[in-house]
């Protein structure tokens, strides 16, 4: 499923990370809070990562997500990076099932005049159901100026967020109740023109292969296509 190059529908699209340095203690440490949490034990810790500087390292911010009954550390920095761009909001997500609030600050960031792109599943999607939920949401993105791109060459796993020319995050959350509110996730937020540079031409590269929602056909669906979209409210929360 990991190898190849997302070449046809058994090699997924998928974009990995590779740290080295101070970040991988937090790395470690997501992985003992996890194992201590499914185990009930501490394990012995024979080695701690040492991960020095570099004079030409990155900026990068590890986040940890545990569902907590509030705000999770995924929902704050995606409702921040959203908010807080000026220029360009680029979102690559394999599922997208977004609450009310994210789609009104969505709506908001396009309206007042940021380029907002949305890229997700089409038709290789490995869950039908999250595509059926995703689309509900589209009129009213649609409406406000957001551009929804539909990738159809394989599986789309990758998560990416892009602000500007200089952030970008990375990591395991999805734009989905269940990543949002649920799950336990890490991310890893970048501050660094060439890495994000790097990511827009990823982004621009899967935009060639996908299908951009045109606004008059969407109005134009058809009632049965309209019928799937409604009838996913029922599961919404779940997903």
């Amino acid at each position: 499923m990991w190898t190849g190059d997302a070449e046809d529908p058994e090699h997924w699209r998928e974009t990995h990370l590779r740290l080295e340095g101070p970040a991988l203690r937090e790395l470690y440490g997501a992985f003992l809070e996890t194992w201590t949490e499914a185990t009930g034990e501490v394990p012995t810790v024979e080695h701690i990562p040492e991960g020095s500087g570099f004079d030409d390292g990155v900026e990068v911010l590890v986040s940890r997500s545990t569902p907590t009954g509030w705000a999770t550390a995924t929902t704050l920095i995606f409702y921040a990076a959203i908010a807080g761009a000026r220029q360009r909001l680029w979102l690559t997500t394999a599922y997208f099932v977004p609450d009310r609030a994210f789609e009104d600050v969505l709506c908001a960031t396009a309206k007042r005049g940021v380029d907002v792109r949305l890229l997700i599943n089409g038709q290789h999607v490995d869950k039908e159901v999250t595509r059926q939920a995703a689309r509900r949401s589209y009129t009213k993105l649609l409406d406000a100026g957001v551009r929804i791109f539909e990738y159809d060459q394989t599986m789309l796993h990758a998560k990416v967020i892009l602000v500007d020319d200089t952030w970008a995050n990375l990591g395991s959350g999805n734009f989905d109740n269940r990543s949002l509110d649920l799950d336990l996730e890490l991310n890893v937020a970048i501050i660094d023109p060439v890495r994000v540079a790097e990511l827009e031409e990823h982004f621009l590269e899967d935009l060639a292969v996908s299908q951009e929602i045109n606004p008059q056909a969407w109005a134009d669906r058809p009632w049965h296509t309209r019928l799937k979209e409604r009838s996913t409210e029922l599961v919404r929360q779940s997903l």
